[in-house]
């Protein structure tokens, strides 16, 4: 039974897309003397990815060894670190049971690193927690108690409200909702602030739809059965920055629920090392696993949201259109806005809509098909989107389930000159990453497409590997992939890789093997 302020239920009206939506929160669950308690003997294992984070490791694990729930498991996954933080853990923390699992680097290297702790993991129930976070001293305790009597009849995910500590200034003045002059002298005082924002808990028949409005759950806050894990698979090593953001989106698109407990039992840490990221590179990811899910979607899973927004239930594709303009996703809205025409004639606003993403994607003008029959994989690459790992990740997942033999082609599209130079060099780096990190040298060439229009590139390709630009420029090259009938490829592991060319091209002989030397 879930408990609410007050009385009665209260609700939190949200506003998004125009609309008003319920939003619910749940109390969290204190017992108020000790004869009351419950104690709980499951073992919880807390996932811990290192890389380069010496300087945090120490108040991390600190935190965890200063849980007031006893049965816990500590994996920490070092990537590779250079700094020295895995022989701080070996030296200061494997002797109280810390356990130390080394895997070689790799820039995808978080999502990689929970998933071998998750492999390793033997307790029931999981959570984790970044290197440079930490946790409160009852985040665990709390979080047992209130699952307990929260999923007493099937399993779902409880997380919390987040806590956040800023050490840039900027940053907090944005994200905080402090007083200005409090931030300022905090910040003077203490060199950062800390705060903690609300947490959403939206009613079960629209939590599959928030999460097309945004992530709604920070990572470190949740706490889940192990169970879900096996039902539903590992997180998706396609997506090395917002794996986390596919597994809520995953869980709830086969119907998983969600609770809240409206305190902060963690806090995550943002400084230099990681906001660069989070203000480009992770919502350039996010927004492509928005476009997965809104092609996975079923119109009964939209049902209460699209009411609630004031379509019709034949308007499924216009409101995921209305969803696609709110996140900025211009590619996909024209794709739903134009589905949605094919059903009837539409609004003068939105077919003033359709004209404007026309010109921002501007027309395909055709080009003669290559004779080439291998299958053929295409990425876009420019400078904006070399510091995301996610080309990196995708590259990584094809050297490891193709060979020279096998009937293939990876082609890497430039537009224009001006960055390739820059381009080949990283491509560089990045082969010999990939070389030391399967121990074997990659046998598949690369083919750069360089000075080649758009609809030249698509021509020689049957799929598009989508990268996450977060200069937007690869909307063009999406939505033209769209009406011209390729392939979008969004999860790259190795074997739904030789899966899909045994479905595409069946008359080839496939002479690879995966080579990953972590098998999933």
């Amino acid at each position: 039974m879930r408990k609410y302020h007050g009385p009665t239920e209260q609700t939190c009206l949200k506003n998004y897309l125009g609309v008003r939506l319920k939003s619910r929160f749940l109390l969290s669950f204190k017992l108020t003397a000790q004869r009351d308690a419950i104690v709980f003997e499951e073992c919880v294992s807390v996932l811990v990815p290192l890389y380069n984070h010496a300087a945090y490791i120490e108040q991390a694990l600190d935190s965890l060894l200063s849980q007031d729930y006893p049965q816990l498991e500590i994996l920490v996954v070092d990537d590779g670190s250079s700094d020295g933080g895995d022989r701080l853990v070996e030296q200061k923390y494997t002797s109280s049971g810390v356990r130390l699992i080394r895997q070689k680097r790799n820039r995808c290297g978080t999502t990689r690193a929970l998933n071998t702790a998750l492999e390793q993991a033997s307790g029931e129930f999981i959570c984790w927690l970044s290197a440079d976070d930490w946790f409160l001293p009852q985040k665990i305790s709390q979080q047992r108690q209130a699952y307990a009597r929260i999923f007493s009849d099937r399993p779902g995910v409880l997380h919390t409200a987040p806590g956040y500590i800023s050490h840039d200034l900027d940053y907090a003045l944005k994200s905080a909702k402090l007083p200005e002059a409090e931030i300022r002298q905090t910040f003077q005082t203490q060199g950062c602030v800390s705060w903690q924002e609300e947490a959403e808990d939206p009613a079960d028949d629209l939590q599959f739809f928030y999460f097309f409005l945004f992530n709604y759950i920070n990572g470190i806050t949740v706490f889940f059965p192990r169970l879900l894990v096996e039902r539903f698979g590992l997180f998706s090593e396609s997506f090395p920055l917002t794996q986390d953001y596919e597994f809520w989106f995953r869980l709830a698109w086969q119907g998983i629920p969600f609770r809240v407990m409206p305190q902060a039992y963690s806090y995550s840490r943002m400084h230099a090392g990681n906001l660069e990221r989070y203000r480009s590179d992770i919502p350039a990811e996010a927004a492509l696993i928005v476009r997965l899910y809104s092609e996975l979607s079923q119109s009964e899973q939209l049902r209460s949201a699209r009411l609630a927004q004031g379509f019709a239930p034949e308007q499924t594709d216009l409101f995921l259109a209305r969803i696609m303009q709110f996140r900025q996703i211009a590619d996909y809205e024209l794709s739903w806005l134009k589905r949605a025409r094919q059903a009837g004639p539409l609004d003068p606003s939105w077919e003033a809509e359709i004209l404007r993403l026309q010109k921002q994607v501007g027309n395909l003008e055709p080009a003669p098909q290559r004779g080439d029959q291998r299958l053929s994989f295409l990425m876009y690459l420019s400078e904006a989107t070399l510091p995301s790992s996610r080309w990196y990740a995708c590259l990584t997942h094809l050297f490891e389930a193709f060979r020279a033999e096998d009937p293939i082609r990876i082609l890497i599209w430039v537009p224009g000159s001006e960055s390739l130079e820059t381009i080949q060099q990283e491509l560089e780096k990045a082969l010999l990453e990939i070389t030391h990190y399967l121990g074997t040298l990659p046998d598949l060439a690369l083919e750069l497409l360089a000075d080649m229009s758009l609809s030249e590139a698509l021509a020689e390709t049957d799929l598009v590997i989508p990268v996450g630009a977060p200069d937007q420029e690869e909307a063009p090259l999406l939505y033209h992939a769209q009406q011209t009938k390729k392939s979008l490829l969004y999860h790259t592991s190795p074997p739904e890789l030789r899966k899909y060319l045994e479905a595409q091209a069946p008359s080839f002989p496939l002479q690879g093997s995966d080579r990953s030397p972590q098998k999933r």
